[in-house]
């Protein structure tokens, strides 16, 4: 009977020790900043459903490693679009993203843009053995703006440019290729050095 009692003792206290915790884990979840990432397809059809879940994807993987910020995913900004009842809604303007920030419960919305700066091919036929070499560049910017959900005042703003290429002989075909290769390998490139731009900068910003 006494075993049993100090069992029970037992567990009642690591019942109490894991209440606490949990009280204070919670306390430091609403604590930090809470970011939400709005990178959506824009009606310009520049940036596709492949370009924003890349740009989602490298921006949460690099900021979920910062522990006085709480990323926010996309499936939790989309149950808020189906709250407002907008679905999908490929035009993401700076007022939808608000009113789903405030529904979700964020500080800042992280939003991303997508630009075409180019696309160049140069010739070399001076390679016998290869035959026609044919090099195909394409550059792209990516820009990220930090909006502060309840003023709407766009608190950090970068940009970066990314250069993706791939060579071809008369062999191949530059057709070939898989569709939005080199525009995915552009948009890795910038986001490479965008990611910690905008990490580095939420570190030393003052909330």
């Amino acid at each position: 009977m006494i075993e049993f009692r100090n069992l029970t003792f037992k567990v009642l206290i690591l019942m109490v020790f894991l209440a606490a915790f949990c009280v204070e884990t919670k306390a430091a979840e609403d604590n930090r900043v809470r970011i939400g990432i709005t990178v959506y397809p824009d009606s310009g059809k520049e940036m596709s459903e492949q370009d924003a879940q890349l740009i989602t994807n490298m921006l949460t993987h690099e900021l979920a490693e910062n522990k006085n910020i709480r990323v926010f995913e996309r499936w939790q900004l989309d149950a808020a679009l189906r709250e407002l009842d907008l679905g999908h809604n490929a035009n993401m303007d700076e007022r939808t993203i608000m009113e789903v920030g405030k529904i979700v419960g964020l500080q800042y919305a992280l939003i991303g843009s997508l630009d075409f700066l180019g696309r160049k091919e140069s010739r070399n036929d001076l390679i016998i053995i290869r035959g026609d070499v044919t090099t195909v560049e394409e550059k792209y910017a990516v820009s990220i703006r930090m909006l502060d959900v309840t003023t709407g005042e766009v608190r950090l703003s970068f940009a970066e440019d990314g250069n993706a290429s791939e060579v071809f002989t008369n062999f191949q075909s530059a057709s070939s290729r898989e569709t939005g290769a080199l525009k995915a390998q552009a948009i890795r490139d910038a986001m490479s050095r965008l990611t910690k731009r905008v990490s580095d900068a939420l570190t030393r910003e003052s909330f």
